[in-house]
């Protein structure tokens, strides 16, 4: 599933810290590509 590349993690309520930052330094382009990233739960 691709993500759309405008995606600001940082203001999504419910991620943690660690996932925002990791998320938005990474920028995956699918949902697969974002749940291999390490310290980012399907949660």
């Amino acid at each position: 599933v691709k993500l759309w590349s405008q995606i600001d993690y940082r203001s999504i309520d419910g991620l943690s810290s660690e996932s925002k930052e990791k998320l938005f330094s990474i920028k995956p382009e699918t949902l697969g590509q974002a749940m291999r990233i390490s310290g980012v739960t399907p949660a």
